[in-house]
This record gives C-alpha cells, structure tokens and sequence, in this order.
C-alpha cells in the first residue's frame, strides 16, 4: 500500500469515529462535546452533566404518574315504548315513558313534544313505579298542555325516602291518531336528580309514529 493511500484511509477512520461519537453525544443530550487538535487531527471529549442537572433528571424519574380521572358513570335511559308504531285514522293508543339502569332517583321532569296536526293528546297519568312501595310517596305537579307540546311533566317522592334503583315507567299518555303522516314522540328537557337533588347522568331515546 501506498502512502497516499495510507493516509487517506487513516483520515477515513478518523472522520467515521468522529461521526459516531458526535451521535452518542446527540442521544445523551446533556453531554457537552469539545474539541481540541494535535498534530491536525481533532479530538472529541464528551463531558460528564453538571450535578443539578442529574439532580434535576433523577427528581423526573422519581416523579410518580398523574392519577387518571375517575370513569364517569352509566348514563340511566329515559326512553318511549313502544320506540315505533303504525296505527290508522281514528285510533287511540298508549305510549309509555320509561327509565332504566338508573340508581337513587327521587324526581324526574321532562317535556313530550310530538305532531300536532298528525296525534292529538288525549290524557296521561304517572306511572305506577314511582309509588311503588304502595304509599302515596309521590307527588306530580300539574302540566302544561298545548298543541304539539306537553309541558311541566315533573314528579318527586316525599319524606326522607329513599330514591328507586333499576327501570320502570314514568307517564303513561294516551294518543288519537287525526291524520295520515309520521309524528315524533320526543323527550324534551329530561331531567333526573336524587335525593340531594343532584343530577343523575342519562340519555335519552324518542319514539315515533306513522298514521295509516
């Protein structure tokens, strides 16, 4: 081999040991890298962190994780039975509003909007659920009633009762079918609270309903 060619591969080897230290000191990051040339050839040291900054990466890793949010909770189900019927001209029919997977509820208020022109409201009462222990436990404020709409449903127990947990039924209402066409029956305004009046998480599904 040839001088010249000597000394090249010894500038080869020493540009690729450069390189690689150069990277090991880009991966450790607080490193510092510095340089000083004897005989034209350049050195790299690389030198130890400060202390504070150890200080400061061992405090990092020592840190526990944040605590994750607690989940939040089922949403109870405010829903119409049946959620789709057919009916013809001239027929009365019953709908009922229901409520399911809820927990401690002690009053409840919603709103029923619905066709005017397709349904007319006949009557609707409480459900029987809600005094279910067989004591005149609840009471149910008067309602507001207009074409279209069925305001004000909002119903309680009384005393230091104890809010009921799992499904039942709410309303009962009583329809007239006056027209042909496709009605909604839509929960509007639902609300569910416990005995602390605080509100109970729900979602709630509409029904609807085709005259013939």
């Amino acid at each position: 081999m040839v001088k010249g060619e000597l000394d090249y591969n010894m500038w080869l080897v020493a540009i690729v040991a450069c390189v690689a230290v150069l990277g090991v000191a880009s991966v450790i990051g607080d490193f510092q890298a510095y340089s000083s040339s004897a005989n034209g050839i350049t050195a790299y040291v690389i030198s130890e962190p400060e202390p504070e900054l150890k200080a400061i990466a061992k405090d990092v890793l020592r840190e526990e994780p944040e605590e994750l949010p607690e989940p939040l909770p089922e949403p109870a189900y405010v829903y119409i039975i049946p959620d789709v019927q057919s009916v013809k001209t001239g027929d009365e029919f019953i709908i009922s509003v229901n409520v399911a997977g809820v927990s401690n509820l002690y009053a409840f208020h919603f709103d029923i909007a619905y066709d005017p022109e397709v349904l007319e409201l006949v009557n609707n009462q409480a459900g029987a659920w809600f005094s279910s222990n067989g004591e005149d436990s609840a009471y149910c404020l008067p309602q507001k009633a207009s074409p279209g709409l069925l305001e004000n449903i909002v119903c309680t127990r009384l005393g230091n009762k104890d809010g009921l947990s799992g499904k039942g039924v709410l309303e009962t209402l009583t329809f007239k079918a006056i027209k042909k066409g496709e009605s909604p029956i839509a929960l509007q305004n639902a609300k569910l609270s416990d005995p602390d009046s605080g509100m109970i998480l729900l979602s709630t599904i509409n029904g609807r309903v085709n005259v013939k």
